[in-house]
């Protein structure tokens, strides 16, 4: 085993932190919230998580990536390949992480060494003349332990893990493709003949390579309220780019509705699968105050009929302008209603990011007044 030391990617668009977790809790009267956004490291965070995954066979996210442990606290994510040319095998990664949920140990370091010496065997039995593989198999993990605000990471592969610190800063693993090996040799990436051959894989486990150790950090992570931990597939995260991934994970509040757009803009046509596990920290139960500050919502004289709309629809307003609302359900997502809608009391639409994050990054800055209208 390897350690490394954190790497910490450039300042994107500022520091401000986490962006409308109610972390800094309730103030004020019923449906006023402040947002803080110098928030600090809580002792107990809860957490929330989402999973997705798009394949190109019939495989679904817990065949890439699972929570495994009694109190779900390891995140592993695993990637198989059959052969040296196979992009993805999901019936080994499957096999992999079954491994790993099978030891009774809530080390990872524990479950990974068992993992590795049953791999071993499987490929033996399973590669060769007489066996079903088409070839001789590998597998490359990264896998994050919570412990608290803390997070552990080892990881062998190109597979990434991204802790977000809003739209400030991000931590993230330094992965075992050709594409790193460039950059420390500074070599422009411009010059690869193709751009898949950036993630190639220069590190992974298998009968071929047994003594191959993974790597880990020289620090656990701190994670604070508003933070966001992305486990993200090779390929995909490549595909989309650190600074998608960062702004995404810094806006979108749904844990699910944060995985769900990773993999779907991720996985395009030239890439076999996208896979994405996200854990969401926060200093208070997010869902239950949403519900809290919605059942005791006042509308504003000019709106008062959004009061009940917002009960109805199980939706917090944050912002009125002469189009509509803005608003927050109990999962952190944001929707919208035109007037129409509210008059007719038909459901909100989901908020498209891409078409509002000036929007957004406004009402994640305002001092107080959320939930009070209007206030955009």
């Amino acid at each position: 085993m390897s350690v490394v030391s954190n790497t910490q990617a450039p300042q994107l668009l500022g520091s401000t932190r986490d962006p409308f977790t109610f972390a800094a809790g309730y103030h004020g009267p019923p449906g006023v919230y402040a947002c803080d956004v110098t928030s600090t490291t809580a002792e107990a965070l809860y957490r929330r998580t989402g999973v997705a995954a798009r394949c190109r066979q019939s495989a679904g996210p817990t065949d890439f990536v699972r929570a495994i442990g009694t109190d779900q606290n390891t995140i592993a994510m695993v990637n198989a390949f059959e052969c040296g040319w196979s992009a993805a095998f999901p019936q080994g990664s499957r096999w992999f992480l079954d491994q790993l949920a099978l030891n009774s140990s809530e080390s990872a370091t524990s479950r990974l060494t068992e993992a590795r010496c049953e791999f071993l065997r499987y490929a033996e039995k399973h590669a060769g003349p007489d066996g079903d593989l088409v070839g001789r198999p590998g597998v490359s993990y990264t896998v994050a332990e919570i412990d608290g605000p803390r997070i552990s990471v080892r990881w062998l592969g190109g597979d990434i893990a991204l802790l977000i610190h809003g739209m400030g800063e991000t931590n993230v693993t330094v992965p075992h493709i050709i594409r790193t090996e460039f950059e420390r040799k500074s070599i422009d990436v411009s010059a690869a003949p193709n751009p898949q051959v950036l993630t190639v894989l220069t590190r992974c486990f298998g009968p071929d390579s047994p003594q191959m150790d993974d790597v880990m950090l020289e620090e656990p992570w701190e994670a604070r309220a508003g933070d966001v931990l992305v486990l993200m597939s090779n390929q995909a995260f490549h595909g989309l780019g650190h600074e998608a991934v960062t702004f995404l994970g810094a806006t979108i509040i749904d844990p699910q509705q944060l995985a769900d757009e990773l993999a779907d803009r991720a996985f395009t046509g030239d890439i076999f699968y996208a896979a994405v596990h996200v854990t969401r920290f926060e200093s208070v139960d997010v869902p239950s105050e949403i519900r809290r500050a919605v059942s005791a919502y006042a509308a504003p004289a000019p709106v008062s009929n959004a009061g009940a709309y917002a009960r109805s629809h199980e939706v917090l307003p944050l912002s009125w302008d002469p189009g509509g609302m803005m608003g927050i359900r109990p999962s952190g997502s944001l929707v919208m209603a035109s007037w129409d809608e509210i008059d007719s009391s038909r459901a909100p639409v989901l908020v498209d990011v891409r078409m509002h994050h000036p929007r957004i990054g406004a009402l994640w800055r305002l001092p107080r007044g959320l939930g009070n209208g209007p206030v955009v």
